[in-house]
């Protein structure tokens, strides 16, 4: 059996992003046997051992400084037993990236094992630092790497332009972990539809751009928004917006487990009006729960997401293009109804055991 050391931020105590929630999925023992029939186990190591306050992650701060340095003294420890076969950090964008690449670029010297690093971001304006010297010690630094994983085909040519070997990197797209395929759904004669916003609710998500394009808009609909506001002002910039335009909207807070499952049932159109993303997670869930999707063709969505396949692409801040492309699926249901079963179709693409195929390949590739 192969043991990887698998580095990731594991925190109960914040919100879920995407390497959080991978991270959980890889842990749950439908993945546990899946790996293990690839003869690979994971073990988990926490680069987030200390608490942290909310949306402190990127931001220099003492708090911040203190995670990094029991990171490192921990990670230091481990490595110095050397009994695994490899070593895969996920890490994100920005100064987390640099801090990622500087521990494992000083530690990687007591071990000979390689190292795999996986980006869960997507677009090199987005990832890497805007100050000339970081981001050339960024680049440096990872091009010393064994491998690194990209969320996106579109990212790893905008790689390979920058000079970055083609053979080192590896495109893997995120998943949905539900090993049973959902039910499609069956439209009917719709009255209203179930929209669904789902993330942490703040201005990079486009939050108040997919409120702007409800404003006066000719359907009959409800908005779930599930997710925790980013920080009190946007709280109360929404709750203006929703009040004075009589807006639709419901706020249902942080979702999983059953609640998860019961909103994703019941939603027609998941919408992610994002500004900068990855390759989000709960698109491929969304899909998994046949939800025609409306988003921002940003990042690794444009891979997952087919304009008029099974939704509808849009640059960040359309809200015309928005409110124009919820009244057109509401007046056209036969279009709806295409791509609510196209997107139950293209998710069975990127359910885990692909993941686990695709991951276990990289893996195989290095060891």
């Amino acid at each position: 059996m192969r043991n990887v050391l698998f580095i990731a931020p594991i925190v109960k105590s914040r919100n879920k992003g995407g390497i959080m929630k991978i991270a959980e999925f890889l842990n749950l023992e439908n993945s546990k046997k899946l790996l293990k029939g690839k003869d690979i186990k994971l073990e988990f190591f926490n680069s987030h051992f200390l608490n942290q306050t909310n949306n402190s992650d990127g931001k220099i701060l003492l708090e911040n400084f203190k995670q990094a340095l029991s990171y490192f003294s921990r990670l230091k420890k481990r490595i110095k037993d050397d009994n695994f076969s490899l070593i895969h950090v996920n890490t994100s964008f920005g100064l987390p990236l640099l801090k990622d690449l500087l521990i494992i670029s000083i530690l990687r010297y007591k071990t000979s094992k390689p190292v795999i690093f996986q980006i869960h971001f997507s677009g090199v304006t987005e990832t890497f630092s805007h100050i000339v010297v970081v981001r050339k010690i960024q680049f440096y630094l990872l091009n010393r790497l064994n491998a690194i994983i990209l969320l996106s085909n579109n990212f790893k040519k905008e790689m390979v332009s920058l000079g970055f070997p083609n053979q080192k990197l590896e495109v893997l797209y995120n998943f949905h972990p539900f090993m049973e395929e959902k039910e499609k759904k069956d439209i009917g004669d719709l009255k209203k539809l179930n929209l669904l916003f789902m993330g942490s609710i703040d201005n990079r998500k486009g939050i108040l751009d997919l409120l702007e394009s409800l404003k006066g808009i000719n359907i009959e609909y409800e908005l779930y928004i599930a997710g925790n506001f980013a920080s009190t002002e946007i709280e109360i910039k929404c709750k203006k917006i929703i009040e004075e335009n009589k807006l639709v909207v419901k706020f249902i807070g942080y979702v999983s487990g059953e609640d998860k499952d019961n909103i994703l049932k019941k939603t027609h159109i998941l919408i992610l009006p994002s500004y900068a993303e990855g390759f989000p997670m709960v698109i491929p869930e969304a899909m998994a729960y046949g939800c025609a999707v409306l988003a921002t063709k940003i990042a690794g969505i444009p891979e997952i997401v087919i304009d008029d396949g099974n939704g509808k692409l849009f640059e960040p801040g359309d809200t015309k293009k928005i409110r124009a492309d919820l009244e057109y699926l509401y007046n056209n249901l036969k279009v709806l109804k295409q791509f609510m079963n196209n997107s139950f179709v293209y998710s069975k693409k990127f359910n885990l055991p692909s993941y686990i195929d695709n991951l276990s390949s990289i893996y195989n590739n290095q060891i």
